[in-house]
């Protein structure tokens, strides 16, 4: 209104602007940048929403664009490496996500789509612990290659194994390049055992029988 400074605006087509115009100010106090090393300077400088149940990940991403404190990173990262661009970044910075409920139990199985930013062209290994107990994990590209500045996509596939005792597991993925490590996700999870057990009689299914037709119904439960 007239009686007040700001006004509350959102959506994209007021969002977009306010991006537009952050990654101008970076531009213009590091013209050399890359638009790959200005997003991750936004994603590094943001804050977190100060409503607590907004901060998801899933809900708000990396939070509020914090101009000052991107431009304080990369001042960090000129006066630290002398190249602005030699960054990068994999996300999202923990693991898992809401909803949590889906890697709890044994047997649980969940994919991770995640997201690996460089400012230039360099060559990247994503490592983590060979022995997590109770967990199996592979990634389907733990060696990245970037010819230039841009973005690539890894799968993580974490499964919680059938004899895993309860308890938290803690590990760490790291994004290195030689004896650089440049960024990181911490992931945490909280293996239980189900408190209930269920007994299914299948007799009584139209499939058992008739077999010849069909196939063991308990099987699609295993």
């Amino acid at each position: 209104s007239a009686d007040a400074d700001y006004l509350p605006l959102s959506g994209t087509s007021m969002s977009c602007p306010i991006v537009a115009g952050a990654l101008a100010i970076l531009k213009q106090a590091y013209p050399s940048i890359t638009p790959e090393t200005a997003r991750i300077a936004l994603l590094e400088g943001a804050r977190d929403l100060s409503d607590v149940e907004d901060v998801e990940f899933l809900k708000s991403g990396f939070g509020l664009i914090n101009v000052s404190a991107s431009l304080d990173y990369l001042n960090y990262l000129n006066a630290t490496y002398s190249k602005v661009n030699d960054v990068a970044k994999i996300a999202p910075d923990e693991l898992p996500v809401q909803p949590y409920d889906l890697l709890n139990f044994p047997g649980d199985r969940q994919l991770f789509n995640l997201t690996v930013i460089s400012g230039k062209n360099n060559n990247y290994d994503i490592n983590y612990s060979s022995i997590v107990e109770g967990i199996s994990l592979s990634i389907d590209k733990p060696q990245l290659t970037f010819s230039d500045a841009g973005v690539n996509f890894v799968a993580l596939d974490i499964e919680i194994e059938s004899d895993a005792a309860p308890g938290i597991r803690i590990f760490e993925l790291n994004l290195t390049s030689g004896v650089r490590l440049y960024d990181k996700i911490n992931v945490s999870i909280d293996v239980r055992l189900p408190e209930h057990r269920v007994l299914m009689d299948s007799y009584h299914g139209l499939n058992d029988w008739l077999p010849e037709l069909s196939f063991y119904q308990m099987d699609f439960y295993g």
